[in-house]
């Protein structure tokens, strides 16, 4: 796995699982949850993760 794509994956789950009030969004642990199963599968691990606005997208390098 490229030095990049790493670097993206830990980008991404860092901040999915960063603390945050109930009140900011109901979205977040479910989102966060999203981060950590897209993780685990091997295929999705080698392509380069990117969020926005509660979406997680893939690209390839």
């Amino acid at each position: 796995m490229p030095r990049t794509v790493e670097a993206a994956w830990h980008q991404v789950l860092t901040t999915a699982g960063e603390a945050r009030p109930p009140e900011e969004s109901p979205l977040f642990a479910a989102f966060a949850e999203l981060v950590l199963v897209a993780h685990a599968e091997p295929l999705l691990r080698q392509l380069c993760p990117w969020t926005g606005m509660w979406e997680l997208h893939f690209s390839m390098i």
